[in-house]
């Protein structure tokens, strides 16, 4: 878009080396040349185009969180807590104890 073609024509071409284009790729150096309001613009697009990405993220986490619960842990602990001191105790009398000789 226009932000691009002024930082190219604001940037002298040049011959750089492989590190050096690295260290140019993330910098944040936006050479004087280029129309402050064109930036100050852009990054107001910036926002309004990365929205619906991230919104559709977060849905797609939800339905992965929901879809990929472990019910088998819950209705587990479930079984546990039902139980009560006299199932316990009664399921020990009923299952005699054989003696080995």
């Amino acid at each position: 878009g226009a932000l691009a073609e002024a930082i190219t024509a604001a940037r002298p071409a040049q011959d750089l080396s492989f590190v050096d284009k690295l260290k140019q790729m993330f910098s944040v150096d936006i050479p004087a040349a280029v129309d402050s309001n064109l930036v100050s613009e852009t990054m107001l697009q910036w926002k309004t185009f990365w929205m619906l990405p991230a919104i559709m993220a977060g849905v797609i986490a939800v339905v992965f969180f929901l879809g990929f619960w472990d019910k088998s842990a819950d209705t587990a602990d479930l079984d546990e807590s039902e139980k009560t001191p006299e199932d316990s105790t009664s399921e020990s009398i009923a299952q005699p104890e054989t003696a080995e000789a």
